[in-house]
């Protein structure tokens, strides 16, 4: 329960999203990037594209295992140190002999940013929940808010700092900020309550449970990165029994990495992770898709393919506030159902558009679509918030951001497939089908799913 002021709950707000920027912008910075760091080691565009995989299987899988971290040594320990390397790997990278070495870094980067959420959420948790035990929606928008703006201007930053100094510079522009967010986490942050140390704190991580976890993801992300090819058929097959063996395993230890107990018991997260994944799926379709057809269909300029997605973030940005808001006084699932509804109509909206429609037009719809990304995720986060027990916040939020990337993975295998030839109208409207069945989905799971009330935990 929240005894903060509003002026010390600021501050502390204010170091998280310092630390939770560097995920979202680092995924989308190095994408303009890809050319020159091609060029600069002399091999394939295949083998380039790593940094974008490597960043994001790595995510994937460190979230969950961070969150586990968090939980065991303490939020604000564990918060600094993910940041500080951070910082260290983004000023060796551009030392790198070879590309190997700077894919490796990028995963280290992956691995450390993959901290800042689930430790700013327990940290929220424990020290700004409100008197009344609801969430803190306000504290958990302005976060979510800055992550999102962070992702939308990833890629025009990177373009700047890839004109100005070149692809080490947007390595290089993560090193102070990640050495800010660690000034002011011991500044600001609050101060972890008293942890295991050495061989006990080690003793709880359940590292099977972790290894059998990471190894289901992985044959999981393969066969979404490859699709059609052996490896993803291997990967396939690799599957089952991965997560077979990790279900036993988290069964029957005392302190699972997992608890899917829990699971069995609140279904309803179980439902949070699915439309999370499903609402990035519609997302990062969104994003990918809209500046393809641009430039393949109308012959845009990439900077005018960019500014067109500016309003999805500005907008989605600007009614956070007021769907926290909602979020507070009536719970989550009026925010999460009207989320869904607007998808669904948007992508029915998005399904009129041609290569004559005007790019105001364009923009707005794509803007609609777009907007209920924040509050979406807010309400999910709040049904979260409930239905996690305390002293597991990290490790359950660190699986919440991990159906992130499976959603943004799994929107390129499906862009894959629409855009595949080459980019025409008919491109756009399978996209168009994706976002309306999408809608569709999260809403009639809104509706049949029981939804927790934000004061129980």
């Amino acid at each position: 329960m929240s005894t903060a002021t509003p002026i010390r709950a600021g501050l502390v707000v204010a170091a998280i999203a310092t630390g939770t920027v560097l995920n979202p912008l680092d995924a989308t910075m190095v994408a303009v990037a890809l050319a020159r760091v091609q060029a600069h080691f002399g091999v394939s565009v295949t083998a380039v594209s790593w940094l974008v995989s490597g960043f994001f299987v790595a995510g994937t899988i460190g979230q969950a295992l961070m969150g586990r971290l968090v939980d065991r040594l303490g939020a604000r320990r564990v918060f600094r140190w993910g940041l500080l390397v951070v910082a260290i790997s983004c000023a060796l990278a551009p030392l790198c002999p070879s590309l190997g070495w700077l894919v490796g870094l990028r995963v280290v980067q992956a691995l450390g940013t993959s901290v800042a959420f689930p430790a700013g959420l327990v940290i929220i948790r424990r020290h700004l929940t409100l008197p009344d035990g609801t969430p803190p929606a306000r504290a958990i928008g302005a976060v979510t808010t800055t992550n999102t703006l962070s992702a939308a201007v990833g890629p025009f930053a990177g373009g700047l700092l890839v004109s100005w100094a070149g692809w080490q510079a947007t390595f290089l522009a993560n090193v102070p900020v990640a050495l800010l967010a660690v000034l002011l986490a011991g500044k600001w942050l609050p101060a972890d309550e008293p942890r295991p140390a050495g061989r006990r704190a080690l003793s709880g991580l359940d590292i099977p449970g972790a290894l059998l976890y990471s190894l289901t993801l992985i044959s999981v992300l393969v066969f979404l990165l490859q699709p059609g090819s052996t490896a993803s058929w291997i990967a396939l097959a690799a599957t089952v029994p991965c997560t077979v063996l990790f279900l036993q395993r988290e069964r029957r230890t005392e302190e699972p990495f997992l608890d899917v107990r829990l699971m069995a018991r609140r279904p309803e997260l179980l439902g949070v992770f699915a439309q999370y994944g499903l609402a990035n799926l519609a997302y990062y379709g969104l994003l990918y898709a809209v500046p393809l057809w641009l430039q393949g269909v109308r012959g845009t300029d990439p900077t005018t393919a960019g500014l067109i997605l500016v309003p999805i973030a500005v907008c989605s940005a600007a009614v956070t506030p007021f769907a926290a808001r909602w979020i507070q006084g009536g719970g989550p699932a009026p925010v999460l159902l009207t989320a869904s509804l607007v998808l669904a109509i948007g992508g029915a909206l998005m399904l009129t558009v041609d290569s004559a429609t005007p790019l105001v037009l364009v923009a707005a719809i794509g803007a609609l679509v777009g907007m209920v990304n924040n509050p979406n995720t807010l309400g999910l986060q709040a049904v979260l918030y409930a239905g996690t027990p305390t002293e597991q916040t990290g490790t359950v939020s660190g699986v919440f951001q991990s159906f992130r990337y499976v959603g943004s993975i799994l929107s390129t295998a499906v862009l894959g497939l629409a855009f595949g030839g080459h980019a025409d109208d008919h491109s756009l409207h399978l996209t168009a089908w994706l976002l309306l069945a999408t809608g569709v989905l999260i809403t009639a799971m809104n509706l049949v799913t029981r939804r927790v009330s934000p004061g129980r935990a």
